[in-house]
């Protein structure tokens, strides 16, 4: 029998649902990380914004994807894949007590699910940029030019 079973129930803690949430984000990293690989290794980047996978490659602020996808895509997952492998048996109770000893009243479930998906979308910045930036993509979809949005939506009558 688990630690928190032999506690009192607290109203807006759920382990459980919590838990879920964290081995879904965890997945969506994973996923992320397969994402991100594919496009750096299989998609040519046009030379003319990031050959070779480099991020502004003329300016002081160049930097490779690959670096980027490693800080802000692996790192994080890995720290979130380590959350969710030791949720049951020591993340779980650790939030148990910081919600028990607390004497605000914060709905837990909510939160966390708040807080995971902006860790996807965190993890999401590399692939975002990638496809964006390096790729053809934003001219497929008009994308360097935000009022060819407006127009083709105003257009469509959307």
């Amino acid at each position: 029998m688990k630690r928190t079973d032999k506690r009192p129930k607290l109203p807006y803690y759920d382990p459980v649902f919590c838990g879920k949430v964290v081995k879904g984000t965890a997945c969506v990293c994973v996923a992320l990380i397969v994402a991100e690989l594919l496009v750096l290794l299989l998609v040519h980047p046009r030379d003319d914004r990031c050959p070779g996978w480099i991020f502004h490659p003329n300016q002081p602020s160049a930097a490779s994807l690959w670096v980027l996808a490693g800080m802000f895509t692996v790192v994080p997952a890995l720290w979130i894949c380590n959350v969710a492998l030791r949720w049951d048996h020591y993340y779980a109770q650790k939030m148990y007590d910081r919600i028990a000893n607390d004497f605000r009243v914060i709905d837990a479930d909510y939160l966390m699910l708040v807080v995971m998906a902006g860790w996807c979308l965190f993890c999401a910045i590399p692939l975002i940029l990638m496809l964006v930036q390096c790729t053809a993509l934003s001219h497929y979809l008009n994308a360097s030019d935000p009022l060819a949005w407006r127009s083709a939506c105003l257009g469509r009558g959307i």
